[in-house]
């Protein structure tokens, strides 16, 4: 699958017929590597998802033409969904028109409302200003190469070659379309990597029941833990409990149930990944696994 995405550089240099190889260089490797960022977001491999470009000029613009190309037949809809990432495709909400949003402007705080779906929308804010973004959007404002890719297209505006530039899909028509997304000179300085906050962490409180995996009764206490299915690693931090496995008050092995209050930390980091803190602050119940033929029951 191919879709077309046109830029026209106009004003300037640009009308003129001119453009500095220098920054229409960075122009179009800023494509490839917008391109090639979006697709590692979307789909894990930045190879399947690329950019060919032919060049057209004509009028008082300079024009450039990217085929957005899937090399793999089964991640046909990968296209659509890069080029909506980034904000190219009519009446998308990508990455241009987000940072057209931010306006340079420092992010307050970013934020996942639905604490345990993990793809679930977020929500960024700037003071009283409020944007819902997906998953994907957030990665993509703080992927590297995405971010130095579109500081690259926008580069003839940023040194002067244009004043103004009009992006849209479709052929290498030089007439603007009513869905075509229109970027003024004074908006170049916007095209950055956005001021982040520092990790953003969010925490939550649970009464869980827990199956013990590996008990850790020195150094820093950390535990493996099994919950319907998913293994994950928690700090112990009842030190009651662990003292009387210590002084053989309680009768304690692999594969025993624990019924905690446990606290989780869900730190979004400045890449975009998310990555999760658990601590055990009190075991409320111990259920000795079946083979031990009894069941101690710790007091709340």
């Amino acid at each position: 699958m191919t879709q077309v995405v046109r830029v026209q550089y106009d004003g300037g240099e640009a009308e003129d017929g001119l453009m500095c190889a220098a920054d229409l260089g960075g122009a179009i490797i800023g494509m490839g590597e917008m391109v090639s960022g979006a697709s590692q977001i979307v789909i894990g491999d930045e190879t399947h998802v690329r950019a060919r470009v032919r060049t057209d000029f004509g009028g008082n613009s300079f024009l450039v033409v990217f085929e957005i190309v899937s090399f793999t037949a089964d991640l046909l809809s990968s296209v659509d969904s890069v080029v909506s990432l980034l904000g190219f495709a009519e009446n998308s909400n990508g990455l241009i028109q987000t940072l057209q949003w931010i306006r340079s402007r420092r992010i307050t705080a970013i934020h996942r409302p639905q604490f345990d779906d993990p793809g679930a929308s977020m929500t960024m804010r700037i003071g009283e200003d409020v944007r819902e973004l997906s998953v994907s959007d957030v990665r993509a404002l703080r992927d590297e190469k995405t971010m130095r890719g579109i500081v690259g297209v926008m580069k003839p505006l940023m040194e002067g070659n244009a004043t103004r530039i009009t992006i849209g899909q479709g052929d290498g028509s030089m007439v603007p379309k009513s869905g075509d997304l229109s970027i003024q000179q004074e908006e170049a300085a916007y095209f950055k990597e956005p001021d982040f906050p520092e990790d953003d962490v969010t925490t939550r409180m649970y009464e869980m029941i827990l199956t013990v995996v590996v008990p850790v009764l020195t150094g820093d206490y950390m535990w493996r833990f099994e919950w319907s299915g998913n293994i994950f690693t928690a700090k112990m931090e009842d030190g009651d409990f662990v003292n009387k496995i210590r002084a053989n008050l309680v009768d304690f092995g692999y594969g025993d149930t624990l019924r905690v209050r446990m606290e989780t930390d869900e730190i979004l980091r400045k890449d975009g990944t998310t990555t999760h803190r658990h601590r055990i602050l009190k075991v409320l119940a111990h259920k000795r696994r079946e083979r031990y033929g009894q069941i101690d029951l710790l007091p709340h």
